[in-house]
C-alpha cells in the first residue's frame, strides 16, 4: 500500500509539474491532466475525507452557482449543448481542490511548481522575441499574422494572454526566494522579457492586464518597487527600438486600435465587431433576463432572426459579464459579481494589514490576479472554455492552499526556497 501511495504521489507531482507547459500544447493535454488530478483527489478524499474546505461559505455559494448553471441549461432552447457544459462544470472546482490538497501535503513541492511555471513562461516570451527578430522561432514556427507573434501557439493568437494571466506564478517564486542570488536582476529580467513578449503578441487586452498587474504590484510589493520603477523608465526606450525594427508593432497597438474605435466619424466600444457582439448579448438578456438562454448558448442564439446583427454572431460575446447576462441572466451575473466583490474585499483587508508577512503578500498577489483577470470593462474569452477555465482556476487553487496555511507552515515553506 505504501508503495502504491508513493507511486500515486509521484504521478501527481508529474501532473502538476507539467500543467503549465501542457497549456502551450492546446486544450487536450491540460484536460487529460485535469481529469487524472480530479480522479486521484476523489479517490483519496473517499478514503480519507476532510470536509474543512467545504464548510466555508464561499464553497456553499459556489455550489449554488453550479445549480444555477444547470437550471439555466434545463430551461434553454439548446438543452443538449448547454447541459453538456453545465453538468460537468464542477470539475474545475475539483481541479482547484486537487492541486490545493496535494500541495498541502507536499509543501516543499510548491517551489518546483512555481519555478518550472516561471521558467516556461519566460521561455515562451523569449521565443516570441526570437520569432519577432528572425521571423521564425526555435521550433521553426513562423508568424501567422503580420501584426502578431504567438510562438508555440501558432495560429491561435493567445500567447500574450497566457503570459499576462499566469506570470504571477513567477512573481510568487521570487517573493519566497529571499536568499536567491541575483534576485533583483532576475525579477527585472522576468518582467522585462514577459512585457516585451506581451507587446509583440499584439493582444491589447493582454497588454492592459500586464500593465494593470505591474501597477498594482508597485503599490504593495516594496521589494519590487525600485525594479518596477526602472522598468517603467526603460519601457519607452524598448518600445522605440521595437518600433524602429518593425513599425508593424506600433501599427497593431496604436493605428489599428485607433481605426477600430474611431471609424467613419463613429465611436465604437473597442471595435465595431466587439460592439456588435455586446448588442447581441444585451438583446438576448432582455428576452430572458432572469435565467438567460443557457450556458454556451450565445453561439446558437445569435443566429436567430430576432438577434441577427451585422458582426454580432460568434461563439461568445467577448466579455464575461455580458456572456453571463445573455446565457445565465441576472442570477448568473449576481454570482459572478459577488465572487468578484469577495476577492476585492479580501484584497483590501489584506492590504490594510500593518504586518505584511509573506503569507499576506502571497494572498495579495493571488487576489489581485483574479481581480484583474475578471475585470469587467475589457474584452475577454469564453468563460466556459475548457482551456481558459483551467487558466482561471489555477490562482483559485493556490488561494485555497494559502487560505488554509499558517505562519508556522510559511516558515517551513520559505526554508524550502533557500
Amino acid at each position: 500500500m505504501n508503495r502504491l501511495n508513493f507511486n500515486i504521489t509521484n504521478f501527481q507531482k508529474l501532473l502538476i509539474l507539467i500543467l503549465i507547459p501542457s497549456l502551450i500544447t492546446g486544450p487536450l493535454l491540460p484536460e487529460v491532466i485535469s481529469f487524472f488530478l480530479c480522479t486521484i483527489f476523489l479517490i483519496k478524499f473517499y478514503i480519507n475525507p476532510d470536509y474543512k474546505y467545504f464548510n466555508k461559505k464561499i464553497f456553499i455559494f459556489y455550489f449554488l452557482f453550479l445549480i444555477t448553471l444547470i437550471l439555466s441549461s434545463i430551461f434553454s432552447n439548446y438543452v443538449k449543448l448547454s447541459l453538456g457544459t453545465s453538468l460537468f462544470y464542477f470539475r474545475f472546482i475539483l481541479f482547484a481542490l486537487a492541486i490545493s490538497f496535494f500541495l498541502n501535503s507536499n509543501i516543499k513541492f510548491l517551489k518546483y511548481f512555481l519555478l518550472v511555471s516561471g521558467l516556461i513562461i519566460t521561455f515562451l516570451s523569449l521565443n516570441i522575441i526570437i520569432q519577432y527578430l528572425f521571423n521564425i522561432d526555435l521550433l521553426g514556427n513562423v508568424p501567422t499574422d503580420k501584426y502578431r507573434y504567438s510562438s508555440f501557439f501558432g495560429s491561435e493568437l493567445k500567447a500574450g494572454g497566457f503570459i499576462a494571466r499566469l506570470m504571477f506564478l513567477g512573481v510568487l517564486f521570487f517573493i519566497f526566494s529571499n536568499n536567491m542570488k541575483y534576485k533583483n536582476f532576475s525579477i527585472f529580467f522576468y518582467f522585462l522579457i514577459n512585457g516585451c513578449a506581451v507587446f509583440l503578441s499584439g493582444e491589447r487586452t493582454a497588454l492592459f492586464i500586464l500593465i494593470l498587474n505591474i501597477f498594482i504590484f508597485f503599490l504593495y510589493l516594496k521589494d519590487f518597487r525600485k525594479i518596477i520603477f526602472i522598468l517603467f523608465i526603460c519601457s519607452p526606450i524598448l518600445l522605440g527600438i521595437f518600433i524602429k525594427i518593425n513599425p508593424q508593432a506600433k501599427e497593431r497597438m496604436y493605428e489599428v486600435t485607433k481605426s477600430e474605435i474611431f471609424d467613419n466619424n463613429r465611436v465604437f466600444i473597442f471595435s465595431e465587431i466587439y460592439q456588435s457582439h455586446y448588442i447581441t448579448a444585451y438583446n438576448m438578456f432582455k428576452d430572458k433576463p432572469i435565467i438567460g438562454h443557457g450556458v454556451k448558448s450565445f453561439r446558437e442564439a445569435c443566429k436567430e432572426d430576432s438577434y441577427k446583427n451585422f458582426y454580432g454572431c460568434a461563439t461568445h460575446p467577448h466579455n464575461f459579464y455580458l456572456q453571463f447576462l445573455a446565457e445565465i441572466g441576472l442570477l448568473g451575473v449576481f454570482f459572478l459579481i459577488s465572487f468578484y466583490l469577495f476577492f476585492i474585499f479580501r484584497f483590501i483587508n489584506n492590504y490594510k494589514l500593518a504586518n505584511k508577512n509573506l503569507l499576506n503578500i502571497a494572498k495579495l498577489v493571488l487576489y489581485q490576479t483574479i481581480i484583474v483577470n475578471l475585470f469587467p470593462f475589457m474584452p475577454s474569452g469564453n468563460f466556459f472554455n475548457n482551456w481558459g477555465s483551467i487558466n482561471l482556476y489555477i490562482p483559485f487553487a493556490l488561494i485555497i492552499f494559502f487560505e488554509n496555511f499558517n505562519i508556522k507552515n510559511m516558515k517551513n515553506l520559505v526554508k524550502e526556497f533557500k
